[in-house]
Parts: structure tokens; sequence; C-alpha cells
């Protein structure tokens, strides 16, 4: 064979053998996608309609309003352990009032919180367990007076939320046995301005001898001088 037919032969086999390689190589490439396409489906799948839950519960451990201690209010939720570890269950938890003169203070981090409303959205995974309190104040209260915590929560997969479960008005009753003070002033004594009414003439004649002493202090000498 000529030079010219050596190097023909060696391009047909090369171009021979990429072929073969390629059409080897192509299914197995082809099939690798379409399993991860099935287990991404899969994976969607099981993360559809409302997640289970192990637990949710509204419960009040303290339902008791004195000056000394304030009511309590507290959200349990749990994810059930049959959720799959790649699914995240998000919560959304608001708490409010069915009557006025009451408050909210203290309890868990709230992502909306005041006098009257408190509102958190969180996650969980499978299995994972989360407890949301919150304290109830009765200042201005009368002795025997009832409030009601309303409590509404909605829970759904990440990115599913059109297939959530909503639960709304979960009642929880407190009863004031003893009101807090809607002021502080520091004790149980008498606040400054009181004090300075009750001790008015006292304060003056303090004030006028401050007065006094200053004047002696700043013209004295051209007092002095005055005067001799």
């Amino acid at each position: 064979m000529t030079k010219n037919e050596n190097l023909r032969a060696i391009v047909i086999t090369g171009l021979v053998a990429f072929s073969v390689l390629a059409i080897g190589v192509g299914p197995v490439q082809a099939q690798e996608t379409g399993n991860d396409a099935t287990a991404t489906a899969a994976d969607a799948a099981n993360c559809d309609g409302s997640p289970t839950m192990a637990r949710t519960s509204i419960t009040s451990p303290q339902n008791i309003i004195t000056a000394d201690n304030a009511g309590l209010i507290e959200a349990n939720f749990r994810v059930s352990e049959n959720v799959p570890e790649d699914c995240t269950v998000v919560v959304d938890l608001q708490y409010s009032f069915a009557q006025s003169g009451f408050q909210f203070e203290g309890g868990s981090a709230w992502d909306q919180s005041a006098t009257d409303i408190l509102a958190t959205e969180f996650t969980l995974a499978s299995g994972e367990i989360r407890s949301i309190d919150a304290e109830i104040a009765a200042n201005g209260a009368n002795v025997g007076d009832d409030v009601t915590v309303v409590a509404d929560y909605e829970i759904w997969y990440q990115g599913d939320r059109e297939d959530s479960r909503q639960i709304s008005g979960v009642r929880q009753d407190f009863e004031v046995q003893e009101p807090g003070s809607t002021t502080e002033t520091g004790g149980d004594g008498p606040g400054i301005i009181e004090a300075i009414a009750e001790n008015l003439v006292t304060v003056l004649a303090v004030v006028s001898i401050g007065l006094i002493g200053l004047v002696l202090a700043w013209k004295g000498r051209d007092i002095i001088a005055f005067s001799s």
C-alpha cells in the first residue's frame, strides 16, 4: 500500500471506531437522564398534598392571669417521620384576642408582633417539633374578666401552598384573678409628681433658699459695697 492509502485506512478506521463508541455511549447517557427525571418526579410526588403531622395542638398551660403571672398559650407542631427527608413543611401561625383590653407580651420570636395580634411563619423537617408560645397580660382588666385567645394556622409543603391544611378559630380561655397595673412607678410608693404635690410648701422653701444663696454668691460684693 502506498503512503496515501495507509493514511486513508487509518482515518476510516478511526471514524468507524468513533461511531461505534458514540452508539454505545448514547443509550447509557439517555438512560441515566431518564432515571434522574424519574427520581425527581417521584420525590415531587411524595411532597404533594397536605403534610402528615404527628402532632398539632393549641394548649393553655397557664390559664389564670394575676399581677405576678401572665397567662400562657402554646402551640405544638411535629411533622410525621413518614414525611420524606427532602420535603420541607411550612407552618403559618397567628394568635389574636376575641375581646379588647388585653395584651400579648413575651414569648417566642414573632415575625409580626403587636399588643393584640401575633403572627409567624417557620419551616420544619421530617420528625422535627416546634413549640410557639405567647404570654397574656390583663393590664386594666377587672377581676373575674375572661379573655379568649384565637389561634389560626396553616400547614403546607414548601412550594405547594394550594394543597395546604388550614385550621381556624382554635380558642383558649383565660380568667383574670388579679389584674396588673396600667402604669409602672418602680415601687409601691407615690410617684414623683404625687410626692411633689404632697410636699409643695417644703419644696418651695428649699427652692427659695437656693435662689437666695445663688444671688449672694453672684452679687454679694456689690451688695456689701452699696451698704457701706
